[in-house]
Formats: structure tokens, C-alpha cells, sequence
């Protein structure tokens, strides 16, 4: 009787430890605010933007763009496993293919504010 409650604890233990290893290894749209603006450049020709994480336990995952009405809207993914050769440096580089690009928002994710990076 005691072997079968010790299996089911380790077994409940088990599933704890793997849905806290996917919940910490998801990422996540990062707060604009999170984020360090290093230089943006929009041409005609592609758009380039370089940043960093404000804090040290952060690692860029991704990014996401939309356009609306000229607008780029940039959203960067984060989070904190498993590392990445990044550590924090976010380096994006792509062509233009959206047309004239008048201001760069930072897009939060849920209820966060947006921010204009750019002009």
C-alpha cells in the first residue's frame, strides 16, 4: 500500500517538474519597456533594429512584424530557458517589403502600452 502511494508521488512529482520546464521554456512578447533601443535604420530597401534586454536573465526568442496605415509594429520574444548564444541581444534584419515605413512601434503583449521607437 505505501509502494503505491510513493508511486503515485513521484509520478504527480514527475508531471510537476515537466509542466514548470514548459512553462519556464515558452516564450513570451516582452515588455517594450524591458528593452534597450540600440539603433533602428528603415530604407527603402530593408529594416534593421538592434537592442538588448534591460535585465540579465532575459533571451531573445523571436520577433513578430505587422504593418498597418505605415506603421511597423515589432514585437520581440523572450524568456529564460533553455539559453541561447544571444543572451539578451536582439539582431533584426529584414527587406522592406511593406513600403513607406513612417513610425516603428515596440508592440506589447496582453494589456501593455505600445512605444515608438522610430522616427
Amino acid at each position: 500500500m505505501m509502494k503505491k502511494y510513493m508511486l503515485i508521488g513521484a509520478i504527480l512529482l514527475l508531471l510537476i517538474v515537466i509542466g514548470g520546464g514548459a512553462y519556464i521554456s515558452r516564450s513570451k512578447i516582452m515588455n517594450p519597456d524591458n528593452i534597450h533601443v540600440r539603433e533602428i535604420t528603415v530604407t527603402e530597401k530593408d529594416f534593421t533594429f538592434k537592442g538588448d534586454f534591460m535585465d540579465a536573465v532575459s533571451q531573445y526568442k523571436g520577433y513578430k512584424l505587422e504593418y498597418d496605415h505605415q506603421i511597423l509594429y515589432l514585437q520581440i520574444k523572450g524568456g529564460i530557458f533553455p539559453p541561447s548564444k544571444s543572451r539578451g541581444s536582439i539582431d533584426i534584419s529584414v527587406p522592406n517589403s511593406f513600403g513607406e515605413i513612417r513610425e516603428v512601434q515596440l508592440q506589447a503583449g496582453g494589456s501593455g502600452a505600445n512605444k515608438t521607437v522610430w522616427p
